[in-house]
């Protein structure tokens, strides 16, 4: 297994002074016999425009907020999007399968859904003073739930396996991870409990 390591590239700092236009971007590649997957990581989304609110859709001086809101019909983006965080899976062959932000969130479902917190009910009899609070769609999916699949070049077709062609023997067995990335921000989220259940299954008396 190789793996290689590319330097990040220079900061720039733009003209409004609100920080740099490009921050390091931390890029890893791993090869697996034909198999080469690699990853790119950066900031989060800036939260306003570098240029003042005069980008142009389509032109290469629109900053990344702009282009994220050119491209997508929703009315407001994820709290934290990490614009630059994208994996790459390809093949020697000429596959290729990208999994990146900006195409999951066009898969965002634009239109107003009955969605409600788990045991809202609940919590609104608890609290008679609730009552007068009045009811509030959000006109998009406020969940940003997406059937993104990947987005895959050169033309290749990807096939799902039925039970009968994958290989399950070889399924049951899963080799050790040889490429893993940490999750920082699910590190830091608060535990308030953890349960964990046990299932005893009984055996059935031989006559």
């Amino acid at each position: 297994m190789a793996s290689t390591a590319a330097q990040a590239p220079p900061q720039v700092t733009g003209a409004d002074d609100l920080g740099p236009v490009r921050l390091p971007v931390d890029r890893e590649t791993y090869q697996f016999d034909d198999w080469t997957i690699g990853y790119t990581k950066s900031h989060i989304l800036k939260s306003i425009c570098i240029n003042g609110d005069t980008c142009v859709a389509g032109e290469p001086s629109c900053c990344d907020l702009c282009t994220y809101n050119f491209t997508l019909a929703l009315p407001h983006l994820p709290d934290m999007v990490f614009h630059r965080n994208v994996l790459r899976i390809s093949h020697s062959s000429g596959a290729t399968l990208e999994f990146n932000p900006l195409d999951a969130l066009k898969f965002v479902r634009n239109e107003k859904l009955d969605l409600k917190v788990a045991c809202s009910d609940e919590w609104r009899e608890s609290r008679p003073e609730a009552a007068q609070t009045s009811d509030k769609v959000k006109p998009f999916d406020w969940t940003f739930s997406t059937e993104y699949a990947g987005t895959k070049g050169n033309d290749y077709v990807l096939k799902e396996f039925t039970h009968r062609e994958a290989k399950v023997e070889q399924l049951k067995h899963i080799p050790p991870a040889l490429f893993t990335n940490p999750d920082h921000i699910v590190d830091k989220l608060p535990v308030v409990r953890k349960v964990n259940e046990k299932l005893t299954i009984i055996k059935p008396e031989q006559e």
